[in-house]
């Protein structure tokens, strides 16, 4: 079957315009973090050094209230993620059965545990992989990613709505209330708008952790087809 004229710009466009989009909304989302610039004259070192040293001894904490909601949203999070991408971590494990060292127990999330080396990490022998186990593993992530890669950007488009509820609903509630001042009108429809914006971190942290899974699978897989190509591993090719 011929190709579509321009059908290859089209998607390269397409995923252009959709990284933009992701990009943006983390900004949105995580803002500056940065801390703000001090501006001294020259002169003025001892001053800027000591107020470099109270800014270092900073550390935020949140607040219990604070604390409950974020550990609410990254446990559904981790949740909704562990059930779309359990196939592509039991591919994983497998593939890793065959040069690490199991022990004989599993850990608390049902996966294998490894044996680990002195260092720490989990002892890897990859004596043990031919070009065949590589290959397998290839075609099966690249199955997974057919299935789940529409489901990613579809978490990423209901982050964008989400976003947009929320915005829609704060400029509701404060154009709503038509007395008290500025403050008070922005606090009120703050409250009466949060659990939107909860809603729109939620579809957020969880568009995030499933975008960065899949963007290291297609690290991962880049570097098993270099390994195979080049014939860097022990087994037979």
């Amino acid at each position: 079957m011929s190709e579509v004229p321009g059908s290859s710009n089209f998607e390269s466009a397409s995923k252009d315009i959709a990284a933009q989009v992701a990009e943006d909304l983390r900004l949105e989302h995580e803002g500056s973090i940065e801390d703000p610039e001090v501006f001294l004259d020259e002169k003025d070192d001892l001053e800027f050094n000591a107020r470099k040293s109270i800014f270092q001894k900073i550390q935020y904490k949140w607040n219990n209230s604070d604390q409950l909601i974020l550990e609410q949203i990254e446990a559904g999070a981790s949740t909704l993620f562990e059930q779309e991408f359990a196939d592509f971590i039991r591919v994983l494990d497998e593939f890793y059965s065959e040069l690490r060292r199991p022990l004989d127990r599993n850990g608390p999330d049902g996966r294998p545990l490894w044996e680990l080396g002195e260092d720490g990490k989990p002892i890897e022998d990859w004596t043990q992989v031919t070009g065949q186990d590589i290959d397998k593993v290839l075609l099966d992530l690249q199955r997974l990613k057919f299935v789940l890669a529409p489901k990613v950007n579809k978490l990423l488009l209901q982050a964008v709505y989400a976003k947009y509820v929320y915005g829609d609903k704060h400029d509701d509630s404060y154009y709503s209330i038509m007395d008290g001042t500025q403050l008070d009108k922005t606090a009120r429809a703050n409250q009466k708008a949060r659990q939107d914006k909860y809603q729109a971190f939620f579809r957020y942290y969880l568009f995030r952790s499933s975008d960065v899974f899949m963007k290291e699978i297609d690290n991962f897989m880049r570097l098993l087809t270099k390994m195979r190509d080049w014939g860097i591993y022990g087994g037979e090719k």
